[in-house]
């Protein structure tokens, strides 16, 4: 069955978050409350957040535009900061603002200072403004994808979901092997220590976890959340047989639909990897998604220079394995990706979008350090190599069946 969505953007209504959020609550989902109009998100007395609205974050990149967290004591701080500078919010408008050093993490809150004094569409136009103007990763990514980044950008927009707090989740059913999850969990307390967790569960049975080890309250949730998955992966609009990132919050015993994003086609794995057939071979300590039989050879970037140009090798069909540059821009395409320090990209990714992309867009995602395969001296020579302009490129042979996954470096 074809995605609807895919076969016809407009049903998306350049806004999917809240389009797709609204038919999951038609079919039977929770969903947090959407607001109408700033105004009566306001007049809810109740934080919210303004969520970004692009028609690419259906099924294109992820993690480009930002969302904003509201409530009256931010709106009321920010007023009183702008006061203090002898600027007055009702008037005042960051699209004239002179810019000066770290001024981008404030200007934000200029904006939501002015909640309730001005009409959505200005509100908008500013975060807009801010959004595009003031990010270096979408001026990148529309320069690798040809995009005109004032143009691209003119498709944002938001909309206001009440914020209800509690732990969010993001589940993603595995691209070849049936019945495996891959479930990310964080929650952000008032201060440290926070709470991340990543559990891969296989036919319900948790058979991994890193980070923080599950508590009770999110193994009972396991269930809910793998339940809930499937009961919006299966509803009507989508193809059953894509593996999506769907975004899910707990809260008061209740799971919540946040997000659907496509990332991989289910396809499942033909073949089991004999040990024996790569004896001089390192196992990975990560695998998902699988090669074909006799593997891949890969040319793998261990770092890359930051020459002009350099965006458009990929496309010229070298491997770029283990540099995340291009990430949004490239990691569909990848055949193979190495993580690295597989640790720390789980930790991104329990609220990161853009290390969500690393470990699941590629066709295989395989975690293990290139220091495994090169001496010290090789090391420092690659760690120096881009203040030199030269990228450092080592071939590899991988061979992955999305349950064990083997690397050797080929000379």
């Amino acid at each position: 069955m074809p995605d609807a969505y895919l076969e016809n953007p407009s049903l998306l209504r350049g806004t999917p978050k809240l389009t797709i959020g609204d038919y999951a609550e038609r079919n039977g989902i929770l969903v947090p409350r959407r607001f109408a109009t700033l105004d009566d998100a306001l007049a809810s007395g109740k934080p919210f957040i303004l969520r970004s609205e692009h028609p690419d974050e259906y099924a294109g990149p992820s993690g480009l535009f930002n969302s904003h967290i509201v409530n009256p004591e931010y709106i009321d701080q920010n007023r009183e900061r702008l006061k203090n500078e002898n600027i007055q919010p009702a008037t005042h408008d960051v699209r004239t603002r002179r810019v000066g050093a770290g001024m981008s993490y404030t200007l934000p809150g200029e904006v939501i200072a002015q909640i309730g004094l001005k009409d959505d569409a200005t509100i908008f136009a500013q975060l807009r403004f801010l959004s595009t103007a003031q990010s270096t990763d979408i001026q990148d990514y529309c320069s690798y994808e040809g995009k005109n980044p004032t143009t691209y950008g003119s498709q944002l927009t938001f909309s206001a979901w009440e914020y209800l707090g509690g732990r969010n989740h993001t589940v993603i059913a595995d691209n070849c092997i049936p019945g495996r999850y891959h479930i990310f969990t964080t929650e952000k307390r008032d201060r440290p220590p926070y709470f991340d967790n990543y559990s891969m569960v296989d036919n319900g049975v948790v058979v991994r976890q890193e980070l923080e080890r599950a508590d009770a309250p999110l193994e009972k949730a396991l269930p809910s959340l793998i339940a809930t998955y499937e009961h919006a992966r299966a509803l009507p609009n989508f193809d059953p047989n894509h593996c999506p990132a769907i975004e899910m919050q707990t809260s008061n015993g209740n799971v919540l639909f946040l997000q659907y994003h496509r990332v991989r086609d289910f396809e499942p794995s033909t073949h089991t990897i004999d040990p024996s057939k790569f004896p001089d071979a390192i196992e990975t300590d990560f695998s998902r998604g699988a090669t074909p039989p006799d593997g891949i050879v890969c040319d793998t970037s261990i770092v890359m220079s930051f020459s002009p140009g350099h965006e458009n090798r990929y496309n010229s069909g070298e491997d770029l394995h283990y540099d995340n540059q291009f990430i949004e821009h490239a990691m569909r395409k990848r055949e193979v990706q190495f993580l690295g320090d597989t640790h720390a990209v789980m930790r991104q990714s329990t609220d990161g979008h853009q290390t969500k992309s690393i470990l699941f867009k590629p066709r295989v995602s395989l975690g293990i350090s290139a220091k495994a395969f090169m001496t010290a001296e090789e090391w420092n020579e690659a760690s120096t190599a881009p203040f030199f302009g030269k990228d450092y490129v080592v071939r590899f042979h991988a061979v992955s069946d999305g349950r064990r996954a083997f690397v050797r470096r080929i000379r």
